[in-house]
């Protein structure tokens, strides 16, 4: 005969804070237990068993033990919080040198010739001002064909429209960036 059903229900059964048995359960074992001698060895020997832990008191700690484990707890996270802290501030130090390490391998050249530097940067003025000319050359037409085309409540039916939406926008990027503190 298969006898695990029956000890996995002694177990629940004997076990307060476990999985209570349903009434036909508690029933069918109690009915075995009265023709088992093997299982009712086992419930024997479980209840004595949990007789003998209830009976026997429980080990309390020493005195000022709680306030010396929340005293060491205090001091193992103030040690790692300045492990982590020291290992930011390496960290960010070290990328800090990174860039500046960077920086100058790209600025050397041009402190060794800074004449370059000055007509590089004039000529990229200057190239800068022809394309926003030819950029006006091009666009003056279609502007000018553009305010004979619509008339005038269009004009302020199209700048009142940009207005609201750079209100909204401005709003919602401020929600966005200030969120409110509850």
């Amino acid at each position: 005969m298969n006898h695990r059903i029956y000890e996995d229900w002694l177990f629940d059964y004997l076990d307060p804070a476990g999985t209570m048995l349903e009434e036909q359960q508690s029933a069918d074992l109690k009915r075995h237990l009265q023709t088992c001698p093997q299982c009712q060895d086992l419930s024997a020997a479980l209840r004595k068993v949990e007789g003998e832990l209830r009976r026997v008191p429980q080990a309390q700690p020493e005195p000022g033990f709680t306030m010396r484990w929340q005293a060491r707890l205090q001091a193992e996270q103030a040690l790692r919080h300045r492990r982590q802290s020291m290992a930011g501030l390496a960290f960010g130090v070290g990328i800090a040198f990174l860039l500046f390490g960077s920086l100058v391998i790209l600025v050397l050249p041009w402190l060794a010739a800074p004449q370059v530097l000055f007509w590089t940067w004039l000529y990229r003025f200057f190239t800068l001002a022809s394309y926003v000319d030819v950029l006006r050359d091009l666009l003056s037409p279609l502007l000018q064909a553009a305010v004979g085309a619509l008339p005038v409540a269009g004009w302020v039916l199209a700048v009142g429209l940009v207005c609201e939406l750079s209100v909204l926008w401005l709003v919602s990027f401020r929600l966005a960036t200030n969120p409110r503190k509850v």
